[in-house]
């Protein structure tokens, strides 16, 4: 094991089952069935490392035994990295983006995840402040035990809309975006690498957001912009609309893609790969009859 490094198996795991799941849909892509099926399997591993005990991913030793007196706050030393990467148990436990609803299932139901989800940006650090920081460095732009400076976490917020509650998804990215970045040279909060910060932020305020890269699918949020125009290649545009939006009016009231009404809080790749029109109305409260009833594709579902 490397002496700093650690043998961060729980990341590893989870990371080699999203992994799979990729594959699974290259290879399914490609005609190759069998192959496919085989890595749709690999990719359900991370559901071996849930202890409905505890109802945290957790760590499990050479014997495949629970570790016992596991802390998900504190555990895993310089960055949790005898068990995780850069984070804790808190944040590792919803790097399942590719089945939310498998995760949902392990975690007793929609409610229940919905709880963790409002839990998590309100978790206490369980120490000072500095203590923290120090054995996790990059567990930068704190809301709760969230950390937007982070990668690991970047599709944490959007997991809502997963659960049928995508209102949140709205209140959470517009917070994350108020309270962690601004204009001034300390306004990214955690290290840029190669732009990631900042990407979060871009495809945040146009309105959408990729939660599960490989999936063609991209989830809504809230736009902070009235209008914004993207090139989708070959000189075609994708329009986002979003009237009477402003601080206050942060909450999508109803939508339409391409002059046709938008019930879910996500669309397609496909829908708007030849261009196209998203128009969203917005509001200062929650519609909470909008885009709760089509969740996003997930494993779980056989989506």
């Amino acid at each position: 094991m490397h002496p700093y490094e650690g043998r961060q198996a729980s990341s590893v795991t989870l990371e080699n089952a999203y992994d799979d799941w990729c594959i699974a849909q290259l290879a399914k892509a490609l005609g190759h069935e069998d192959v496919s099926q085989k890595f749709l399997k690999r990719a359900g591993n991370y559901a071996l490392l849930f202890n409905p005990a505890t109802g945290f991913i957790e760590a499990k030793s050479q014997n495949g035994k629970w570790i016992e007196g596991f802390d998900p706050k504190l555990g895993g030393g310089q960055g949790g990295r005898a068990y995780f990467a850069e984070v804790n148990s808190y944040v590792d436990t919803f790097h399942v983006q590719h089945d939310p609803a498998g995760l949902m299932k392990l975690m007793g139901g929609r409610e229940k995840f919905v709880a963790r989800l409002d839990g998590l940006f309100q978790e206490p650090l369980g120490t000072s402040r500095w203590t923290f920081l120090g054995q996790f460095p990059d567990m930068t732009g704190l809301l709760g035990m969230y950390p937007q400076g982070n990668e690991p976490a970047f599709h944490i917020p959007y997991l809502y809309i997963a659960a049928g509650q995508p209102w949140k998804t709205q209140r959470r990215v517009r917070q994350i975006m108020d309270a962690q970045y601004t204009d001034r040279p300390e306004g990214i909060p955690g290290d840029e690498d190669t732009g990631a910060m900042s990407s979060w932020y871009v495809f945040s305020a146009l309105g959408f957001y990729p939660m599960c890269p490989g999936s063609p699918v991209y989830e809504i949020g809230s736009p902070l912009f009235a209008r914004s125009v993207v090139s989708v290649g070959e000189g075609k545009k994708l329009t986002i609309v979003a009237h009477g939006v402003s601080a206050a009016n942060k909450y999508i009231q109803s939508a339409t893609l391409n002059g046709k009404p938008l019930a879910r809080a996500w669309f397609w790749h496909r829908e708007i790969a030849e261009g196209g029109t998203l128009v969203l109305e917005m509001g200062p409260v929650p519609n909470m009859g909008w885009g709760v009833v089509e969740a996003p594709p997930s494993m779980s579902s056989g989506d």
